[in-house]
């Protein structure tokens, strides 16, 4: 007879009262309200055995984790610290990608006497290629940092949002709640299709490399 969400929270509430060393857990803050979120991270939080987590809540993330592991291509890498330091450690990669050698200087032996008019050398196919590359860079460089200023903004709004909702005044009013809970959503949903954005434009800055 339970919904979803009361099946979440009385799997969670079994599993946070039973002593145990390792727990796994897939997207755990999905289905919960603010109230149970917030009761679930302080019990994790303070969780003193080992955690591996799959989760599309940054926030989330960012309170438990404290190391990240990415799945590239069948490789695991795995970033220390919370996924804010994850995604520093990211741009720092894409910004080292993003260098683009100097060529080396030709050595041309000197030309015989009386040289002949030779017609212009087009430029070597190389340095165009080059010159994409790093025109791609630039563009994608751009982009990703346009992503974070907009993920910068969101959270900014989203952590307003959760402070009004902790106040206990603030549900006086029954519609500017509701206002303000779908204004919460929509931030939360482009906060994720920003984040997977940022993941792609890093994928691709890094295949520069």
């Amino acid at each position: 007879m339970l919904s979803g969400g009361e099946k979440a929270r009385v799997a969670l509430a079994k599993m946070l009262v039973r002593p145990a060393a390792f727990l796994c857990l897939d997207e755990p803050t999905n289905h919960l309200d603010l109230a149970s979120r917030e009761v679930l991270e302080g019990a994790l939080a303070a969780f003193p055995g080992t955690i591996v987590f799959i989760s599309h809540d940054r926030y989330f993330i960012n309170r438990i984790a404290t190391g990240i592991v990415e799945v590239t291509h069948g490789t695991l890498v795995t970033y220390l610290g919370s996924y804010d330091d994850y995604l520093d450690a990211k741009a720092r990669a894409a910004a080292a990608a993003s260098v683009v050698p100097t060529p080396r200087p030709r050595v041309v032996a000197p030309p015989p006497a009386r040289p002949e008019p030779a017609p212009r050398a087009s430029r070597p196919e190389s340095s165009r290629r080059a010159g994409k590359v790093a025109k791609d860079v630039r563009e994608l460089r751009r982009r990703l940092e346009d992503v974070e200023r907009q993920i910068h903004q969101l959270e900014a709004r989203l952590a307003e949002i959760g402070e009004r909702l902790g106040d206990p005044a603030f549900y006086a009013d029954g519609e500017r709640v509701r206002a303000v809970a779908a204004e919460r959503k929509s931030a939360e949903e482009q906060v994720t299709w920003l984040m997977r954005e940022w993941e792609q434009l890093s994928t691709a800055l890094a295949a520069h490399e």
